[in-house]
């Protein structure tokens, strides 16, 4: 199953899902009871392998493991008191720890903190955690995140001049694009020489499956790993129990993954739909949605406020709306721009060269200084037109409000659009 021949993954028998003792009928009662449908976290039912004797960490486990990593978190966060995105995440980084063969899913809804895994991992052991991203949106905000907290890191990028892979830093980063080029593995070759790197993060890892048809890229999964001692962790907040054991197919998993999995339900959100007659229809709406929607919010609206029943803005809330960001997600390059004349702004993020005389790397440069605009508080305009580019590796806490112009592609990926709001629990 792991090396198959073709190009396409080959998934498990229909009808059958491994768990981590037995075969079971994949049937909906039996995916209700083993990855339960209602989201609440799930742990194979096996007893943890303890911690002692592990080489491999860097601290002694007297101190218990859950205080040691909330101890790396906030360390990290730069704040005594903050508490984990999920408490999940200190079962996952335990059992990540302790299972030497086998592979970890962590199906985490958006928010929950996943992305901070492989950095709790790189401050827990000695070996090396590499971290591979299919988008470069995903990369961008991963390197933000950690350069905001200090922690060290290694990105293998050419195009940006990021040829040599860094011993000093055991935790690897590089797009899927890139992992299995001639380049890279001649950097990991000498890399461990000093290091072992022993985890393979793969973020996102549902894109192998939705993505495979027109980002040959992302075939042949199964042959990332080069070492039998390496395991995979596969990170998604987007995975249906249905797709779980595509997946694990795809990736060529161990048979008996561990898989956590938390609810993707955020109550926080509100949905609108609004009906449009026609193309142009449809953009002024979203230019009235949006102005209406920023009335409402705007601290200094007292007859909105005094209708609301709200009571007089403090400077904290003053401060906050500056922060408040807006995303438009279109399906298509020529809606985008459409819609950016429309809304009048000068942000627009999409995949592929923005001037056709510019490089690669050129553009690579322009959308991260578009992003570095329109996240800074003192940009002017606070909306950004994005096609399905950046659906995923937006962790900004104030985009307010997602608006679709026109309806998405996919369940996938409105999931994963619409969850780039309400970031923040207050």
């Amino acid at each position: 199953r792991r090396y198959g021949c073709d190009d396409r993954p080959h998934p498990r028998p229909f009808g059958t899902y491994l768990s981590a003792r037995t075969v079971h009928p994949l049937t909906s009662d039996s995916l209700s009871n083993l990855l339960d449908l209602r989201g609440t976290t799930v742990l194979e039912s096996r007893p943890l392998i303890g911690l002692i004797d592990k080489p491999n960490l860097l601290f002694d486990d007297t101190d218990g493991m859950p205080t040691r990593i909330l101890s790396v978190f906030r360390s990290m966060v730069k704040d005594e008191t903050a508490t984990l995105p999920s408490p999940v995440l200190v079962d996952i980084v335990r059992t990540a720890l302790a299972a030497d063969d086998e592979d970890v899913l962590a199906l985490l809804a958006p928010g929950h903190g996943k992305t901070w895994l492989p950095a709790l991992l790189c401050k827990l052991e000695r070996t090396a955690t590499l971290v591979i991203m299919p988008l470069r949106s995903l990369i961008q905000d991963f390197s933000s995140k950690m350069d905001r907290c200090g922690v060290s890191y290694t990105h293998y990028s050419p195009a940006e001049g990021r040829t040599k892979l860094d011993i000093r830093s055991n935790l690897l980063l590089v797009s899927a694009d890139l992992c299995r080029s001639a380049g890279f593995k001649k950097e990991v070759a000498e890399y461990e020489q000093s290091i072992p790197i022993r985890r393979i993060c793969f973020d996102e890892a549902h894109r192998v499956l939705t993505d495979i048809d027109y980002r040959p890229v992302l075939r042949r999964m199964y042959d990332l790993r080069w070492s039998p001692k390496q395991t995979l962790m596969l990170l998604s907040g987007s995975t249906s129990p249905e797709m779980v054991p595509y997946l694990c197919s795809a990736f060529g998993t161990t048979d008996n993954p561990f898989l956590f999995r938390t609810s993707s339900n955020n109550p926080r959100l509100k949905y609108e739909i609004h009906q449009a007659h026609s193309y142009a229809s449809a953009a002024t709406m979203c230019r009235d949605v949006h102005t209406k929607h920023r009335a409402i919010l705007h601290p200094d609206q007292a007859e909105v406020r005094k209708h609301l029943r709200l009571p007089p803005p403090t400077e904290e809330e003053m401060a906050k709306f500056l922060q408040f960001r807006y995303l438009f997600y279109v399906n298509t390059i020529p809606d985008g721009k459409y819609l950016r004349k429309t809304l009048n702004t000068p942000h627009f993020y999409y995949s592929g060269e923005i001037n056709e005389r510019e490089s690669y790397a050129s553009s690579v440069r322009h959308r991260e200084q578009m992003l570095t605009t329109w996240n800074s508080p003192h940009t002017p305009s606070k909306d950004l037109v994005a096609t399905s580019a950046y659906a995923e590796g937006n962790d900004n806490p104030y985009v307010t409000a997602v608006v679709h112009f026109g309806r998405p592609d996919g369940l996938i990926l409105y999931h994963q659009q619409t969850s780039r709001a309400s970031r923040r629990k207050d």
